[in-house]
């Protein structure tokens, strides 16, 4: 009695992850307009804070929102990972509930069920850091224009791709162990938010893929660590779908 979107993978996919898609995007967006909303007294709130000064790199006015706009998008970038995760790993959690076996009884390729999952994690990436900017924008009352600094947030997708192919990797490998990506994830939003305070030891900054994203408009933008990035996301990927194809279901 299902209709014909929802009988197809995509529209099971999407089905399952349709509630929490959206109430992320809702929440990225909120937390955009809140950010946003400080930019008019952006000046005032920093005057006495010599820490914020630093890590803003304020020099005059047009630097101090520069800052900003680099701080927020690089801290979000770690928050738009979730959503990300959480979609790339779905398919997991249908086979702890025992009702991925109703869907791999029948004679269908585990990689067509499994893709449509993957479509939407990385759609949702992109969707995120769009609705995040538009926050920004409305939230910032005509001090930031969408076209002006859209780019700066889709700048970090390889590396919130990263997250998503290593969650992807671990469905297909060691599914036992899916509480690494957590711990992974953990460890860079910690590293994150430790080094705009001090500085952490390079060893320890290298953990983290989103210190090889410049942070826009206050760095200069490399196209190089991008594609590492993008090329070790595909090739993660491209290995824990292999696997996921012929691994027993049972042993997850």
């Amino acid at each position: 009695r299902a209709s014909a979107f929802l009988r197809s993978p995509f529209g099971l996919a999407w089905h399952l992850s349709k509630p929490s898609t959206l109430a992320w995007g809702g929440g990225i967006f909120l937390l955009g307009l809140s950010y946003g909303s400080v930019i008019g007294d952006l000046a005032t709130l920093v005057e006495n804070n010599e820490l914020m000064q630093q890590i803003l790199q304020s020099g005059n006015e047009h630097t101090l929102l520069d800052g900003y706009v680099a701080l927020i998008f690089s801290i979000m970038a770690s928050v738009v990972s979730i959503p990300v995760i959480l979609s790339a790993m779905r398919i997991h959690k249908e086979e702890l509930t025992a009702r991925a076996e109703l869907l791999f009884a029948r004679p269908t390729s585990r990689r067509s069920v499994y893709t449509p999952f993957l479509i939407i994690a990385f759609t949702e990436s992109i969707m995120m850091f769009i609705l995040l900017t538009f926050g920004l924008v409305l939230g910032g009352g005509g001090a930031l224009s969408v076209g002006g600094i859209i780019g700066y947030g889709l700048t970090y997708l390889p590396a919130v791709w990263l997250f998503g192919a290593v969650g992807i990797f671990i469905v297909g490998f060691i599914p036992a162990l899916r509480s690494l990506i957590w711990l992974f994830f953990a460890s860079t939003f910690i590293i994150t938010y430790t080094d705009f305070i001090t500085p952490l030891p390079s060893y320890l900054t290298k953990l983290n893929p989103f210190v090889f994203i410049p942070h826009l408009p206050v760095e200069e933008f490399k196209i190089l660590p991008l594609l590492i990035l993008t090329i070790s996301s595909a090739l993660l990927i491209t290995g824990g779908l292999v696997r996921y194809e012929n691994r027993d279901l049972s042993n997850g």
